[in-house]
């Protein structure tokens, strides 16, 4: 949701409560078009209009949460409201109420929120730029800077990539697991495909007298495959309860999370057999198929 590279915190104040009721909020300053960059949701009232910035009594946008906080019976009781922000003795009037939303990384709980509109004391802005322009905006937005003040020097950051530093760690995580992962399963098939080459060597003769007496090719294959099943249900067992609260662990280190869904390792295990089927499929009907008089000739 909308962030900011140094946000501002302020304190509101319910003028109109007797215990001047007050909650801590973040503050965010802002013009007649960041509504729609951001495209957030208008829950009641109305967002700022060109008027709000031509001085007057100041009017102020609050998210849902500053209602909840304050005990106001709902949105459309908290327009026309009066409160005090940033410590002003001015009186300011709650013109629109936002639905509530992040405003920092996800393992932060949501904030409450109020936004002041006015032409004084921007220090950042937004600007939504097309792939592949970056370059073209940021040539233009010099020019501009430049022209306006020969002193101001702009600072750009990209905020996809503030957002992705937030979840930097996760990201490595990620990519070591996945690794850790794809070596595991490879290992494992290697392991797997050579244990059936074993137990098919030693079984080369009971193949055969399985084959002669009329034992078909999905019987033989079912048979050579069907032990490793349990093998594998047996592996998932023991690693079930450590997936299940290393996950749980990583899912509570954020402010609103899902609960891991027991599927997950239905799912899990039957990827495990598919993949581990494949490994073994072919060496089990090889086996299978073979000719029963060399296999009853195999020393």
């Amino acid at each position: 949701g909308p962030n900011a590279i140094n946000p501002w915190n302020t304190t509101l104040i319910d003028l109109e409560s007797d215990e001047k009721n007050e909650v801590n909020c973040d503050y965010k300053h802002v013009d007649i078009d960041y509504l729609k960059l951001f495209d957030l949701q208008i829950v009641a009232g109305t967002w700022f209009s060109e008027a709000n910035y031509l001085g007057g009594v100041q009017r102020v946008m609050i998210t849902e949460m500053v209602i909840e906080k304050l005990g106001w019976e709902s949105p459309e009781a908290a327009i026309g409201r009066r409160v005090s922000v940033n410590g002003s003795n001015n009186e300011a009037i709650v013109i629109g109420v936002l639905a509530d939303f992040h405003s920092d990384n996800l393992r932060s709980e949501i904030r409450p929120s109020v936004f002041e509109g006015d032409y004084e004391g921007y220090n950042q802005g937004f600007i939504k730029v097309k792939d592949g322009f970056y370059t073209e905006a940021v040539a233009h937005l010099d020019e501009v800077a430049t022209r306006m003040n020969t002193d101001f020097v702009p600072d750009y950051t990209v905020f996809n990539d503030e957002i992705a530093i937030d979840y930097s760690v996760d990201q490595t995580l990620f990519n070591f697991i996945n690794f850790a992962a794809i070596i595991a399963i490879a290992i494992g098939c290697l392991g797997l495909y050579s244990l059936i080459a074993f137990v098919v060597q030693q079984k080369t003769k009971e193949l055969g007298i399985r084959k002669v007496v009329g034992a078909n090719t999905n019987n033989l294959v079912v048979m050579l495959s069907s032990h490793y099943v349990w093998l594998i249900l047996l592996a998932t067992v023991i690693a079930v309860p450590f997936g299940y609260y290393g996950t749980q662990q990583w899912l509570e280190s954020f402010a609103y999370h899902v609960e891991v869904n027991p599927m997950i390792f239905v799912i899990s295990f039957l990827l495990t057999i598919a993949i581990s089927f494949v490994s073994i499929f072919y060496r089990a009907l090889k086996a299978a198929t073979a000719n029963p008089i060399k296999a009853l000739r195999y020393e």
